[in-house]
């Protein structure tokens, strides 16, 4: 018997009304929401929770239109949840949610020494993961890994505001770069 539920999404109500809606009753509810970990963490407190004895089974719930959404061009993939605390200061500078990653990995980075070959390898094997599944996004040839186990031959390297490539398109329709000077010169501009 279902006793435990954990959803996520509009509203702080969320668990509660897909619960009604599904005539469960359970006596242990969490709508902890943190953005893409949101799912792991729910996994993790509904584990806690049948430990502790607080419930006997915990169903997730999740529904999404986000890809669909995405794609019919009803929505794009850079969406503000409303302007409020530090989002004020972020949304209207474009802050994107792969910057907020970005800046994520650029930390852990620094704090602990880890290499953009280290952060790759999440990639990769989050990749191989998928493979055995038919509807990853993502299938066995998206893995990039050479025959054997042995690592695959490099390509490249990857671009870094650091690195003195080009990253963006200014507005001057050139490429910049961080050697490209902010201020005069042919084009300046605001890297």
């Amino acid at each position: 018997m279902i006793d435990g539920f954990a959803s996520a999404g509009l509203g702080t109500l969320a668990p509660v009304e897909v619960a009604e809606y599904l005539g469960l009753h359970p006596t242990w509810v969490d709508s902890t929401a943190v953005g893409g970990a949101t799912w792991e963490v729910l996994a993790a407190h509904a584990a806690d929770a049948i430990t502790a004895g607080h419930a006997n089974a915990v169903l997730l719930v999740y529904g999404s239109t986000a890809r669909a959404d995405i794609k019919a061009k009803r929505r794009t993939s850079n969406l503000s949840f409303g302007a409020r605390g530090p989002l004020q200061f972020e949304v209207p500078y474009g802050h994107t949610l792969i910057a907020k990653y970005a800046m994520a990995a650029r930390r852990h980075m620094h704090q602990y020494g880890t290499t953009l070959e280290q952060l790759a390898q999440v990639a990769v094997q989050a990749r191989a993961n998928a493979a055995g599944r038919p509807p990853a996004t993502r299938g066995c040839g998206a893995v990039p890994a050479g025959r054997g186990g042995t690592p695959a031959p490099r390509r490249g390297r990857p671009r870094t505001a650091r690195s003195g490539r080009p990253t963006a398109r200014c507005p001057g329709k050139h490429r910049c770069s961080t050697s490209t000077p902010a201020v005069g010169g042919p084009h300046p501009c605001p890297v």
